[in-house]
């Protein structure tokens, strides 16, 4: 941790008496109860969880393919699943789950969100991220990052074929709050080959819906 040996005893003794990790056979520590209850009380007082909620259950009647639905919000340069449903069965991105960390550039989730941030805020993220914003197909300089994340924010949703999961097509639309800053964004994955062009349109206009509805909600 680069910390003095006495300054992470002290953090380790604060943390355990909080509950946040417990002590575990040969020395070790585990996240500890009261993590669990942290998750609890976030399923239940989370603003965007409360509101997505309604809109999750209208898009999961909306479908008639095996699909996942999730809603993921910004978190440290990163994406994060908070919340996701099944429609059917689907044996494609089992591992999609809330708490799930994605890529900043690649998949659809973040970019329909990138595309929604200030251009300053881009260009910043750009200029630290380089390589993984060339890895996700979106440019290798400034231009053309921010000629692609132009298309998106146009277009109001991103759509990436097999970018994090193999075998699957991501669609996701951005949640807006006041200042038309992305809060969030929900998605639906679904397998590769089994949407054509006007199915994969639909989802989209179904997402960009939803995530009006969510914000809508947001602003009561």
């Amino acid at each position: 941790m680069g910390l003095p040996v006495s300054t992470t005893y002290r953090h380790f003794r604060a943390l355990a008496k909080a509950g946040l990790i417990d002590p575990f056979r040969g020395g070790r520590y585990i996240l500890g109860p009261a993590a669990i209850q942290l998750d609890w009380l976030i399923r239940r007082t989370d603003p965007l969880l409360r509101a997505s909620q309604p809109a999750m259950k209208f898009l999961a009647g909306a479908i008639d393919l095996p699909a996942v639905i999730y809603l993921a919000r910004f978190y440290r340069n990163q994406v994060l699943c908070i919340d996701q449903a099944s429609v059917g069965k689907p044996t494609f991105a089992p591992d999609l789950q809330r708490g799930r960390l994605l890529p900043l550039a690649r998949g659809a989730a973040s970019k329909c969100m990138l595309a929604m941030l200030p251009d300053r805020t881009k260009k910043a993220l750009q200029a630290r991220n380089v390589k993984e914003f060339a890895k996700a197909n979106l440019g290798r300089d400034w231009a053309d990052v921010r000629t692609s994340l132009a298309e998106i924010r146009e277009a109001g949703y991103a759509v990436s074929y097999g970018e994090i999961e193999k075998d699957v097509i991501a669609i996701a639309a951005p949640i807006l709050v006041a200042d038309s800053a992305p809060i969030g964004c929900i998605a639906y994955v679904v397998a590769n080959g089994k949407a054509n062009k006007a199915e994969i349109e639909q989802m989209a206009r179904m997402l960009k819906s939803a995530a009006a509805q969510i914000t809508a909600t947001l602003e009561l």
